[in-house]
C-alpha cells in the first residue's frame, strides 16, 4: 500500500511542478499589453473600438463621442476613455472638466503695448543723434 502512495505522491509532484513551469513559460512568452496612446486619429479610435470609421466620425461630428478638432475640417483628436464611455454609454469625465474651464470667468487680459512704448529711454542717452 505505501508503494502506491509513494507514486501517487510523486505523481502529484511532478505535474504540479510541470503545470507551475507550463505557466511561466505562457507568462514570459505572452506579448506586453499595448500602451494606449494619449490620443487617437478617427482611424485609431475605429480600430480600437471595433467599428466602422464613418460610425466614430459621425459620433465625433454629432457630439456623441467627445472629441476635439484644432481647425475646422482639421484631424479629430480623440481620447481612448472617451471612446470607452461612448462605447458603455456613459458620460465622458473628461467632457465635463473641459465644459467647466470653458464656463469659467475669462480673466482680463493685458492690453498690449506697441513697441516704441516698450523701450524705456533712460534720461542719460540722448540717442544716436546726441553722438
Amino acid at each position: 500500500m505505501t508503494h502506491s502512495t509513494d507514486l501517487a505522491a510523486a505523481l502529484e509532484s511532478f505535474i504540479r511542478e510541470e503545470v507551475a513551469r507550463q505557466l511561466a513559460d505562457l507568462q514570459l512568452n505572452a506579448p506586453a499589453p499595448r500602451e494606449l496612446p494619449r490620443h487617437m486619429t478617427v482611424r485609431e479610435a475605429a480600430d480600437y473600438a471595433r467599428r466602422s470609421t464613418s460610425t466614430v466620425l459621425d459620433a465625433c461630428q454629432s457630439g456623441a463621442l467627445f472629441a476635439k478638432q484644432r481647425v475646422k475640417g482639421g484631424t479629430w483628436s480623440i481620447r481612448p476613455a472617451s471612446v470607452d464611455a461612448w462605447l458603455e454609454g456613459t458620460e465622458d469625465p473628461h467632457r465635463e472638466q473641459v465644459e467647466k474651464w470653458q464656463r469659467r470667468p475669462a480673466r482680463p487680459s493685458r492690453p498690449r503695448r506697441h513697441r516704441a512704448q516698450q523701450r524705456t529711454d533712460s534720461p542719460d542717452d540722448d540717442g544716436p543723434a546726441a553722438a
